[in-house]
């Protein structure tokens, strides 16, 4: 292990992580170009060479012993994730797992797989690729009036844009008309998520499957019970459809905003989830079947930078008490 993080570990205490991704790919998708900063199948091989040197690479079934007491863990070691259930994960992250001998687990959408629905936010980046490839300037003053919002440029339109939330979605596709894109046509074309029989057959070749909601929400927006549904039904579905030795959950967006009582509901009425994930970054979390993970996509930064800083980052808090999640 490289001596800075080998220091910043002992220093934190903080020898487990867990890196996330969306996808890898040599040339990202135009509905994920404008979302994520998406690794290239050599960048990812580099990303798990810096992790492997300096930790040893866990399953979810090691990491679920541990929770329940039954195992422990090395020294220093990871728990690699991705989300959405996207096809570039079989294409080109798990070729690469595969000869790396990397455990990784994988979260899916229910309402997306199989490619009947699609994440809103995906169209979002469509929507910017789409304008940035066309010079032509669109109409502003119509833009505002249809939008109740002042539009004066292409900047103001994509912040706009990516303000939209889940609540509001229904805009994007009218945006689509007001622009002339065809959604349905690229997503029947490109077909972003994995198919169920895909998912299966990767479950059999040792890929952990979990629930990431039926749609991805941004659960502090939900109700109590929408947010009970959403994890639950998704979960269930996996279990019925994959079939899994551990029921485990990634909440889409964060887990930013849901209280202690949440956590504790769960813990009570559904025993068999074993373990759920954030999005936090390294952090102190105070849930004991919670964790949080490192969202690698946010920059477009090396693993040994990206662990520098959240290492980093977590120490700079500390004196403000402020890298503990607090419910």
């Amino acid at each position: 292990m490289s001596f800075g993080l080998k220091v910043l570990s002992f220093v934190t205490g903080k020898k487990l992580i867990m890196p996330f991704y969306h996808a890898v790919s040599d040339h990202p998708p135009a509905h994920l170009k404008h979302l994520y900063a998406i690794r290239s199948q050599t960048q990812f091989s580099k990303d798990l060479e810096v992790l492997q040197q300096q930790y040893e690479p866990i399953s979810v079934e090691t990491l679920v012993n541990y929770i329940q007491g039954k195992g422990n863990l090395p020294k220093f070691s990871f728990l690699l994730s991705f989300d959405d259930g996207l096809r570039e994960f079989n294409e080109f992250a798990w070729p690469i797992l595969k000869t790396r001998s990397v455990p990784v687990a994988l979260f899916v959408n229910p309402d997306f797989t199989g490619n009947q629905k699609v994440f809103y936010r995906f169209k979002t980046s469509l929507l910017i690729e789409h304008l940035l490839s066309n010079k032509t300037e669109p109409d502003y003053k119509k833009l505002s009036s249809l939008l109740a919002s002042p539009i004066k440029n292409k900047k103001s339109l994509f912040e706009f844009l990516n303000q939209i939330d889940y609540s509001q979605k229904e805009l994007l596709d009218l945006l689509a008309v007001f622009f002339s894109f065809d959604f349905d046509a690229y997503f029947k074309k490109h077909q972003p998520y994995l198919t169920l029989n895909e998912i299966q057959m990767l479950a059999n070749q040792g890929v952990s499957i979990g629930g990431h909601s039926m749609d991805h929400p941004l659960f502090n927006q939900l109700s109590p019970d929408e947010q009970i549904r959403q994890l639950i039904q998704s979960v269930d579905w996996v279990s019925k459809n994959v079939g899994v030795q551990s029921d485990i959950f990634s909440f889409p967006f964060t887990d930013s905003g849901l209280p202690k009582s949440f956590f504790q509901k769960l813990n009570t009425n559904y025993p068999g989830l074993v373990a759920t994930f954030g999005t936090a970054g390294i952090k102190n979390e105070l849930i004991p079947f919670h964790f949080q993970r490192i969202p690698v996509e946010k920059h477009m930064w090396s693993m040994n930078q990206t662990l520098l800083f959240e290492y980093l980052y977590y120490l700079v808090k500390a004196p403000f008490f402020r890298n503990t999640i607090r419910r």
